[in-house]
C-alpha cells in the first residue's frame, strides 16, 4: 500500500487505456468513477478522464478501494523479494487466498497512519491493516461493493473503477464466482481495461463475446499485445529465468498446468458497464 506516484511508464499506460476505452465507444461513457486514495489511481483517473474528455465526471474516492497492505514487504520491491524469500514463497503471498504476508511495524516510515489524509478521514490506527491477504481485501471492497456500487448499477449507472491489482481481483473474485485455490492464477495485466456486463435486475455476470481467458469480461486489448504484456510484467516480478509459467490472458487452448486450471473455472458477465483498469 505503499504511495508510489505514478511513474512515465505509468502515465502513458494510462494514455493507452483512455485511448482503448475511446476506441471502443461503447465502453466510455460513463456516469461515475470510483478510485482509491492513493495517487497513482487518482493520477490514473485523471489521465484516463482527459483523453476520454471526460474531466467532468465525479469521483468517489475511498480507502476500501486502496492496494492490499503488503505489510513488512512494503518499500522493497518485488525482485528483492523474490531473492529474499524465494520465487514460491513471493508467488504465495501476491496470489493466495487468505495468507499475508509479515505485518508491517508501526514504527516502519512506510506505516500508512502517518499519512495525515488517514486521520483526516476519522479513521483510528486500528482501523489501517498491518498485513493483508486477499481475503482481507476482498472483506472490504465486497462492503464498498454492497453499499456504493450496486445502488448505483441498479439505478442504471455506468461505472469505470481505477483500482488496484489486488482488490480488482478481489471484485472479479465474486462477480465470476472464483474459487479461493483459483484465485491463485488469475493475473491482471496493467492498465489494460477489462469490461464487464451485468444483468439489469440481478447484476449476475452475463458471459460477454471474446471474453478474457477464464473470465467474463473482455479486455479491450488485441491478443497479440495483451500476450506481450505477459511476458512483461512476469519479467519484472520473478526475473528472465523463472521457471514459473508466464500466464496467458488469451490463449483458449491449456499449454501449461496453471493455464489449464484457470480454463475450467468461472462463468461470466452483462447489463451496465463496469471496467476496471488495473
Amino acid at each position: 500500500m505503499t504511495d508510489t506516484p505514478l511513474t512515465e511508464d505509468g502515465i502513458e499506460e494510462a494514455r493507452n487505456a483512455g485511448n482503448l476505452l475511446k476506441e471502443h465507444m461503447d465502453y466510455s461513457a460513463f456516469d461515475n468513477v470510483h478510485t482509491s486514495l492513493l495517487r497513482r489511481s487518482t493520477h490514473t483517473v485523471w489521465v484516463v478522464l482527459k483523453e476520454l474528455g471526460l474531466e467532468w465526471l465525479p469521483v468517489t474516492k475511498s480507502f476500501a478501494l486502496n492496494e492490499r497492505n503488503y505489510g513488512a514487504l512494503v518499500g522493497k520491491n518485488k525482485k528483492e523479494c523474490v531473492e529474499k524469500f524465494g520465487k514460491e514463497q513471493v508467488k504465495l503471498w501476491r496470489r493466495s487466498w487468505d495468507t499475508p504476508p509479515p505485518p508491517m511495524d508501526r514504527e516502519s516510515k512506510y506505516w500508512p497512519y502517518k499519512d495525515p489524509r488517514y486521520q483526516q478521514l476519522g479513521m483510528s490506527e486500528e482501523d489501517i491493516p498491518r498485513s493483508e491477504s486477499l481475503k482481507d481485501v476482498t472483506k472490504r471492497t465486497s462492503k464498498y461493493w454492497d453499499e456504493v456500487i450496486v445502488p448505483q448499477l441498479l439505478q442504471g449507472k455506468r461505472l469505470l473503477i481505477v483500482g488496484h491489482e489486488n482488490n480488482l481481483r478481489s471484485i472479479i473474485k465474486r462477480l465470476d464466482g472464483i474459487s479461493d485455490d483459483d484465485i491463485l492464477h488469475v493475473e491482471l495485466p496493467r492498465a489494460v481495461p477489462l469490461a464487464f456486463h451485468l444483468d439489469r435486475k440481478t447484476l449476475k455476470p452475463i458471459k460477454m463475446p471474446n471474453n478474457a481467458l477464464g473470465l467474463s469480461g473482455k479486455y479491450l486489448m488485441g491478443s497479440k499485445q495483451l500476450d506481450d504484456i505477459a511476458v512483461r510484467d512476469h519479467k519484472l516480478v520473478y526475473g528472465e529465468q523463472s521457471s514459473i509459467p508466464v500466464p496467458s490472458f488469451t490463449h483458449k487452448e491449456a499449454k501449461t498446468a496453471e493455464t489449464h486450471a484457470r480454463l475450467s473455472r468461472h462463468h461470466n458477465i452483462r447489463a451496465h458497464k463496469v471496467v476496471s483498469i488495473a
